[in-house]
């Protein structure tokens, strides 16, 4: 059982990622959104970086490794594709 005042570093990056995703939506919505596809691309890569995360689990850790490079390299071309 764990006790309430300690955080394993699964829950820490877990928060990291979420107050990152959280930040530009808090800017778009109360400056506005006049630099749309920054905002755009900068929030799929926050939201995409912290669903890749957690994938990767149950397979073997060399192979997850692997496939979380690729899987950022493609997310990140993506991103940089849609800022133009």
């Amino acid at each position: 059982m764990q006790s309430y005042g300690t955080l394993t570093s699964e829950e820490i990056l877990d928060g990291t990622h979420h107050q990152k995703g959280c930040r530009p939506l808090l800017y778009c919505l109360l400056v506005g959104t006049f630099p749309f596809n920054s905002f755009l691309s900068g929030f799929i890569s926050c939201v995409g970086s912290f669903i890749l995360a957690g994938d990767f689990l149950s397979i073997s850790p060399e192979r997850a490794f692997v496939d979380f490079l690729f899987a950022h390299t493609v997310l990140h071309l993506v991103v940089m594709n849609l800022i133009g």
